[in-house]
Parts: structure tokens; sequence; C-alpha cells
């Protein structure tokens, strides 16, 4: 089967959209189906090596970016259409789909997230209301609308229970013609590492988005936990250190924070760390904790994590409120304690096959090859 992938922009290697189509597209290929990606960069996002099959370019007229955006929303599936598509799998700003899987969760929700994330009141009482009046997030929200409200996603693939909760406060709609998928996590690429650790333990924060991801409370949470005589050192990557270097220094963390900039190789990070610390403000379901666990790493995580639904007990904790710096801190001493217990290593690799592994690829190959119902 041909079909079509839409996505705004594709950044190969730069999110976990991104690092799971390239997954996804590789299934697809393997299956004997040839997907295509339709997007409106200016030319071709496919890096070398690319598991798709081509590459549909969506045009849309200069300007803002949010005039781009309702372009790119209002033209994509004709586009992949008109290119042999006979079907669509809408993932980021489109108005219309096949299947829809909204990677970055119920847009709502996300921008919850952010403001959430946000230090300050008064900061968060600004972005509030310079919300209110974005033409870029009114925007997105319609089009979300469109595609939820007004039935241009024909099925909806929910990445969590968190993410179906989302969709049944917002768009009640679109969640009675939704499926519960989790991205899954490749188990033979991410294994318990052979070796043993030794020394201090060590937590892992890796994520692109690093105020989102809760690096912030992270860090006080550090702070707490080593006054309390804990000897837990930190690693964090994924995204230029820029002012959290500064941050950590003024916590007096400077000696115990290594910021290891972008990371092109998760399990390597992974494989040296005892723990991940993922304390987000919102997640869909995040991909590095099925990782972490697939490694047989416990998580600290928050309910706003989607990926927390399958987490069995001893694989982790899981935190309310990722601004509980007490409770966080509690969190990631208990869960370094018990780290590098076989017992623990078992329950995390529990966790991910609990989630899935690249089956749930082909359970959204086959969705996707199933006719939509008639409008």
């Amino acid at each position: 089967m041909r079909f079509a992938v839409l996505m705004d922009r594709f950044r190969p290697g730069k999110g976990g959209a991104e690092v799971w189509l390239e997954r996804f597209a590789a299934a697809a290929r393997a299956a004997g189906d040839e997907p295509m990606l339709a997007t409106r960069d200016p030319r071709d996002p496919l890096a070398p090596g690319s598991a798709f099959a081509s590459w549909i370019p969506v045009p849309v007229p200069p300007g803002l970016r949010f005039a781009k955006d309702r372009a790119f929303a209002e033209r994509a599936e004709d586009a992949a259409r008109a290119a042999g598509a006979a079907a669509t799998l809408g993932i980021r700003h489109v108005r219309s789909c096949d299947l829809y899987q909204p990677h970055g969760g119920v847009h709502r929700a996300a921008l919850e997230g952010t403001l959430a994330s946000m230090e300050g009141g008064a900061l968060r009482a600004a972005r509030r209301a310079a919300r209110a009046i974005s033409p870029k997030q009114r925007t997105l929200l319609s089009i979300e609308e469109a595609l939820l409200d007004g039935g241009g996603a024909r099925r909806v693939i929910a990445l969590s229970p968190r993410v179906l909760r989302d969709l049944e406060r917002w768009h009640p709609a679109a969640a009675a013609r939704a499926v519960v998928i989790p991205p899954g996590v490749d188990l033979d690429r991410f294994r318990p590492a052979e070796r043993e650790r030794r020394g201090p333990p060590l937590a892992l924060f890796l994520a692109r988005e690093p105020r989102l991801k809760g690096l912030a409370p992270l860090l006080g949470a550090l702070a707490r936990v080593r006054r309390g005589g804990v000897d837990l050192r930190l690693a964090a990557a994924g995204f230029e250190p820029g002012p959290w270097e500064r941050a950590a220094e003024r916590l007096g963390l400077a000696s115990f924070v290594h910021f290891a900039g972008p990371a092109d190789r998760p399990e390597r990070l992974l494989a040296a760390a005892d723990l991940l610390a993922h304390p987000t403000f919102y997640d869909p379901c995040s991909l590095v904790v099925l990782e972490a666990w697939a490694c047989g790493m416990p998580a600290v995580t928050t309910e706003a994590n989607g990926a927390a639904a399958w987490m069995e007990p001893g694989a982790g904790a899981v935190v309310a409120d990722p601004r509980d710096g007490e409770g966080l801190a509690e969190a990631l001493a208990a869960v370094a304690a018990a780290a590098r217990d076989p017992g623990t290593k078992d329950a995390a690799r529990r966790s991910a096959a609990a989630a899935g592994g690249v089956e749930r690829l082909g359970e959204v190959l086959e969705r996707l090859r199933v006719p939509p119902p008639p409008a």
C-alpha cells in the first residue's frame, strides 16, 4: 500500500516524532508498503538512508508561521492524494486524514503543560494573556478543532490513556473513535547493560525541551537530595546547556551535574546511568522512559507523563506534580537506592514489555490499511 504521513515540518533526529516516524517507515517498507512523507519544508527534509520512499512537498505562501501552518493544514491531504497515496496518517497540523496520531498530544493539554513549566506567577499570567490573542495558537486550536470535533480525523490513535482522557475532556467526539496504541520500544536495541556500574548513582535527564520536561525542578530536587546526604549525580543531555549550567552553579551543583549537549545515541547514555529522571510537565507517552525501562533502568516521572500507565511496581516512582520539590527529592533518593538491584531491573524491563515492542508499529499499519468509515 502507498500511504503518506502528513507533518508540517520534519527534522531528522531532532524530536521524538521524527525518531518514531523513521522506525514506522522502516516497518512499513519491511511489510511491503510504500511510505511517503508530506511536509511544508522548502526542500527535501529526508536524510540519506531514510526509510521513507519519497517526499511530497506541500507548497505554502511566504509569510508568518501561523499562515503557513493554516495553508499546510488545508492542503496536505490533497497533495498526498495527488501523489497517489491510498491512505493518510496525520501527525501534526492537518485538517483531515484517515488516521490521526497526535504525537505531541492534545494541543490544549500541551499548552497547559507549557504554561505550568514557566517559573513565576507573573510570567505565567502574561503568557496566558498572550496565548489568548496569539494568531499562532488560535490557528493551531482551530486546526485541531476541525480535525477532532469536525470529523476531519476519521480515526484517532492515542499514545496513552492520558491522551485518551485529554480527548474525552476537550474533544469527546474524537475520543469515541480513538484507540490507545503506545509508541512501543525496540526491546532488542535497548537492553540492560552487561557491565556492572560502580561509584555514586547516576541519574540521566534526556530531553530536547528541558523546561517542559522538568529540568528546573529536577535541579532543585537534586540539591535537596544531596543536602540530605545522598551522593546522587546527574547527566543531562539532548539540548544546548546555556543557562542551565548557570542554574546548576547557583544551586551548588556544578561539580555534580554533567551537561553532555545534544545526544544522537541515547542507548549509550542509558547504558551509563542508573536511573532516568523525567519530571515532565506534559508528555503524551515519553519514548525515553520506555527506552530506559527496556535498558533495565527505573524512572522517576510524573502523572503528566502518559508512559506512567505502564510502570510496574518497583520500576520507579510517579510524582503527582513536578513542582513538589520535596516529593520529587524523596522519589529520586528512593529510586537511586534501589536502582542497581536485580529486581528493579526486572521490573523496569517488564514495564517496557507491557507498553509493547515493535509490534505496536504493525498495529498502526493495520489500522491505516482498513478503509475509514463513510463520512
